[in-house]
């Protein structure tokens, strides 16, 4: 006569963990096999990584500011230079990466109404889109203080640049630049 088997609660816990991660890795995410297989083999510190300031800021005006709104548009684009997404749509978010040639990850809002470049700090970045800036919208307005930037300013009526800093990130001092329309 056969014993049932009884999960303890560590195991039961673990494979309550694994399901729900199976469940979420398919909820809204077209990711293929090869993308996921690729995600797989990328080690954490190289979906954030200290990208140089001319890379932060040509990723940024070509994925963010030249590439048209419409998500699947820029997720087509995202694709077509390599990047490949980090899983679905996770609260109107989705996330892409580049793998270990440190172009910055790179996110998009599900409305078009946000897309961001991310990557760990590094000398020159702040200075880098200053003058982008500077250069790109001299009529850009700077914005009040917010605990939720450390800078913005208004390029247009409805769209806005932030600069934010995460001190206590994964990746230990990350910075993004965020373009955000209404």
């Amino acid at each position: 006569m056969s014993r049932p088997v009884l999960l303890g609660p560590w195991r039961l816990g673990l494979v309550l963990a694994l399901a729900a991660l199976a469940g979420c890795a398919s909820v809204n995410d077209d990711s293929t096999a090869a993308e996921r297989q690729e995600l797989a083999n990328l080690p954490l510190w190289a979906w954030v990584p200290a990208t140089k300031p001319a890379t932060l800021v040509k990723s940024f005006r070509h994925f963010c500011i030249e590439t048209p709104n419409d998500p699947a548009r820029r997720t087509a684009v995202l694709r077509a230079a390599d990047y490949i997404p980090t899983g679905g749509w996770n609260n109107g978010i989705r996330h892409f990466v580049s793998g270990t040639d440190r172009r910055p990850m790179v996110s998009l809002s599900d409305t078009g109404r946000l897309c961001a470049v991310r990557a760990r700090a590094r000398p020159g970045q702040s200075n880098a889109i200053l003058r982008e800036i500077a250069e790109a919208y001299p009529d850009a307005r700077p914005m009040p203080p917010s605990a939720s930037y450390d800078a913005a300013w208004l390029i247009s009526p409805d769209e806005m640049i932030a600069l934010l800093r995460h001190p206590h990130s994964a990746g230990q001092n990350e910075f993004t630049i965020a373009l955000t329309r209404q």
